[in-house]
C-alpha cells in the first residue's frame, strides 16, 4: 500500500516537474529519475548484500564454536580425559552457543515474514488498483486486536471467474 501511494506521489512530482519545465526536455527529466531509481536499488541491494554478509558471519561463528566444543569432547572421551564437570561446563557452551543461533535465525525469519507480508500487500493493492474501472471504489478494512490482524482489500474491479481461481491465478 505505502508503495502505490510512493509510486502515485513520485508520478505527480515528475508532472509537477514537467509543468514547470514547460515540457522543454521530458526525456532528459524521466532519464534523470530512472538514473536516480536505478542508484537507489544499487544502494538497497548493497545493503541487504551487507546484513546476509553479517548474518552469515554470526551464524558461521556459532556453527563453528559449537563444532569446535563437540570436537573437543570427542577427542577427550576417547582418552577419558574430561571430569563431569568440564563434561557439564562444555554441555553449558554448546546449549548457549545453540540458543543465539536459533535467536539469530528466529529474528531473520520474523524479518523475512513481514517483508513477505507487505510485497503480497502491496500487490493486491496494486492489483485491486489497477483492475478497477475509473470511478470504481477500492476499499481497505482493517481489525485487529491483540493477536491477530485482519486486512481486507475490496475493488469493484474486473475479479476473475471461478475458473481462473480454481487454476490457480491469484
Amino acid at each position: 500500500m505505502l508503495g502505490h501511494y510512493l509510486k502515485i506521489i513520485s508520478f505527480y512530482l515528475i508532472y509537477l516537474s514537467l509543468v514547470r519545465e514547460g515540457i522543454r526536455n521530458p526525456v532528459q527529466l524521466f532519464y534523470s529519475e530512472l538514473q536516480k531509481t536505478a542508484r537507489d536499488l544499487r544502494e538497497s541491494n548493497n545493503t541487504k548484500n551487507r546484513i546476509f554478509s553479517i548474518i552469515a558471519h554470526d551464524l558461521k561463528n556459532s556453527f563453528n564454536s559449537t563444532i569446535g566444543i563437540t570436537n573437543l569432547m570427542l577427542s577427550n572421551s576417547q582418552r577419558h580425559d574430561m571430569s563431569s564437570q568440564e563434561n557439564l561446563e562444555l554441555i553449558a557452551m554448546i546449549n548457549s552457543s545453540a540458543k543465539s543461533t536459533y535467536e539469530l535465525l528466529e529474528n531473520l525469519l520474523v524479518t523475512v515474514d513481514s517483508n513477505m507480508i507487505y510485497t503480497v500487500l502491496r500487490n493486491l493493492l496494486d492489483n485491486a488498483i489497477k483492475y478497477t474501472w475509473r470511478g470504481g471504489t477500492v476499499t481497505i478494512r482493517i481489525t485487529a486486536n491483540r493477536s491477530l490482524a485482519r486486512i481486507e482489500i475490496e475493488d469493484s474491479g474486473i475479479g476473475m471467474s471461478s475458473e481462473e481461481i480454481k487454476q490457480g491465478h491469484l
